[in-house]
């Protein structure tokens, strides 16, 4: 799994390095210009995460807005939901920049989940930054990695042994799976769902079910671009796992208590909300996003969304 350093530990190290050769520099004579150099370095470092920081925050926000979501610069909500990496690992979890809303009838969110390593003291203290974007189940499910070919080699160094075959070759030839129980996974991932994820927009990324959601993440803070396309396979996915295998977790009490936007942990009753905001195809924005409803959504398809 790919990790991402904060530019403020960037700037730390620069900051050191700083020091150390402006130290040697001073000591064979050059002049303190040099240290002043080295010093103005690290500062960029800094500078320039703070303002990336300020930008993102400033583009979510203003996204918030205009599509009719929730927006929290931080929150500790997701802190304790789940227990795989990047979640589970580390201290002083939080997450930044949080997006809540409804896509294609279920609640999605996306967020900056953050982490630290190391004993607390100055130059020993790493922080990890990952975008996390997810969409909700009415259910909590066992947890179910679906894991790029490209990608395997390297997660199962750190994830364990992985490779559940499934009847379809193209599948196979695109994805690993990792499961703890092979009757779960071949019950979720039928055929509808298999055929799902060998579509071009659901490659490259890691996806895994877990906590009552189906998510992705990559490494660092991610902007805009391409939320739509995340959301819109997390939800395709979420929509498609079959409903014998919600009813029998639900029924061995695994239901999930997440209700903050629909009121109801029953997915087939509509949310709540004006057309626009619960139509698929729309980012409840009152207008059509380019992003359309997944052809075998129950027969469902998305249409222009008219302005409010």
């Amino acid at each position: 799994m790919r990790r991402a350093l904060s530019m403020r530990n960037l700037a730390a190290f620069a900051a050191a390095a700083s020091f150390a050769v402006g130290a040697v520099l001073f000591n064979l004579g050059f002049t303190p210009g040099w240290l002043i150099l080295f010093g103005a370095v690290a500062a960029a470092f800094w500078v320039v995460d703070v303002l990336r920081a300020r930008q993102h925050r400033s583009e979510y926000a203003d996204f918030a807005l205009l599509h009719g979501w929730d927006y929290a610069p931080r929150s500790f909500d997701f802190n304790t939901r789940f227990a795989t990496a990047p979640f589970g690992v580390g201290s002083k979890m939080h997450q930044t920049d949080v997006l809540r809303g409804t896509l294609n009838g279920l609640e999605c969110a996306t967020f900056t989940h953050h982490y630290q390593t190391g004993h607390g003291e100055p130059g020993e203290t790493t922080e990890y930054m990952f975008q996390v974007s997810l969409a909700e189940l009415p259910v909590n499910l066992p947890l179910l990695d679906l894991i790029p070919e490209s990608l395997a080699q390297r997660a199962a160094k750190t994830m364990g042994a992985m490779d559940i075959e499934f009847e379809s070759y193209e599948f196979n030839r695109r994805w690993r799976v990792r499961a703890n129980d092979r009757r779960y996974a071949h019950d979720l991932l039928d055929p509808r769902m298999l055929e799902r994820l060998t579509q071009p927009d659901a490659q490259g990324a890691v996806i895994r079910i877990e906590g009552g959601a189906v998510m992705t993440w990559q490494a660092g803070r991610v902007g805009l671009d391409g939320l739509a396309t995340r959301l819109g396979v997390l939800s395709a996915i979420a929509r498609r796992i079959p409903d014998h295998v919600l009813r029998d977790h639900t029924e061995r009490g695994f239901g999930s208590q997440r209700d903050k936007y629909s009121g109801t942990e029953d997915r087939h009753r509509p949310l709540k909300g004006p057309d626009w905001a619960v139509t698929p195809g729309a980012l409840t924005s009152g207008r059509y996003t380019g992003l359309g409803a997944d052809p075998a959504d129950d027969g469902r398809q998305a249409g222009q969304v008219p302005e409010p």
